[in-house]
């Protein structure tokens, strides 16, 4: 126990590039990558790793919450943000407004958010967190070709797939 000073990490910039330029060569061209930089990257600076990240072939960006995404569309990033967390309907103009991916797993919220895009005469693309049995979030998988089908018919909205 003789080193009780303080603790810091570093983080390899070259190392990032380098993984993720491997997951392009094995994933393949057509493939797309998102870069998962919730909690600001885990402490990390979401917005260099993200950049770094982009710049080194990931097309898309994951955040925790809706706060975090807007972090990064107010530094200037225009990449696809996935929203892995909830959307509460209180936060879906936000949502619309800084082109965000929700990730939905309820029916009141999608309908909510059919009505915002109806109502902004915009589109909106968002992808279905289904539970398939960690039972903390997500439509139980039993029902979720029905749930699917209610929101394909929705009007302006788009299941990412």
């Amino acid at each position: 126990m003789d080193n009780l000073g303080r603790v810091w990490l570093e983080i390899d910039l070259d190392a990032v590039t380098h993984n993720i330029k491997t997951i392009r060569r094995i994933a393949g061209k057509n493939s797309e990558i998102m870069a998962v930089v919730k909690a600001n990257a885990y402490g990390h600076d979401a917005i260099e790793i993200s950049r770094v990240a982009l710049e080194s072939g990931a097309t898309w960006l994951g955040v925790g919450a809706l706060e975090e995404g807007i972090i990064l569309r107010k530094a200037g990033i225009e990449a696809p943000i996935l929203v892995l967390g909830l959307t509460p309907e209180d936060q879906i103009d936000p949502l619309l407004f800084y082109d965000l991916v929700p990730t939905i797993c309820d029916l009141q919220t999608v309908k909510a958010l059919s009505q915002a895009v109806v109502k902004y005469k915009k589109n909106a693309r968002i992808h279905i967190k289904i539970d398939t049995g960690m039972r903390r979030l997500g439509i139980k998988s039993e029902g979720a070709l029905d749930f699917i089908k209610r929101v394909k018919k929705m009007n302006n909205i788009e299941i990412e797939e």
